[in-house]
This record gives C-alpha cells, structure tokens and sequence, in this order.
C-alpha cells in the first residue's frame, strides 16, 4: 500500500499523520496527503549504523531469492517473501520451535 492509497482508504487516520522521510526527490508530494512530512538528510556514518541489519536482511532475501528458489513467479511473490520474513523473525527459536509448535497446533 502506499502513501495515496493509505490516505484514500483511510481517511480519518491519515489526517493526523506525521511522515519522517529522508531528502529523497521521490517524497517530494507526501506533503499533499499527510498533514506533516518531515525530511531529515543524515550523516553516512548515522546510515551505515542505522541501516545496517536492512541491508543485511535485503542481502539475505536476494541470496535466499536466488540461491533456493532460482526462477521466481510473479503469481507466488508474496509467498516468498512471507516464508522469508517468517525464517528471519524465528531465527533464534532453535530450542524452542518444537515447544512453539505444539502450542500453535493445540491453539488452533
């Protein structure tokens, strides 16, 4: 969803929104659609810091994209990705995945 789509889909809550953005020319409308945008151009060493587990994760899905699945369909995206951000937010379950598994089975 982007910024357009939110605002015309949700209108009340997009009214009151504040949106924090970099000096990217591609922002350059949000202020139509927002009540607030603010740019803040940062440091490379404050960006190299901040963003260092995005790039991380980013380098990680195109390995993963290319890697294992080596020709991917446009029909079944979203379903690659869902898988990848499932892996990537239970990567430090090991011991425990067999405990969470039996309790999302006998929940369900």
């Amino acid at each position: 969803m982007n910024i357009i789509q939110f605002t015309r889909d949700f209108p009340d809550e997009a009214s009151c929104r504040v949106v924090f953005s970099d000096m990217s020319t591609s922002y350059t409308q949000f202020s139509k659609y927002v009540d607030t945008h603010i740019t803040v151009k940062s440091s490379k060493v404050s960006t190299r810091k901040t963003l260092q587990w995005v790039h991380i994760a980013i380098a990680n899905l195109k390995r993963t994209l290319l890697g294992v699945y080596h020709r991917i369909n446009q029909e079944y995206l979203q379903l690659y990705l869902d898988e990848f951000c499932y892996k990537l937010n239970h990567r430090y379950f090991k011991d425990r995945l067999f405990d969470r598994l039996v309790i999302a089975v006998v929940g369900n």
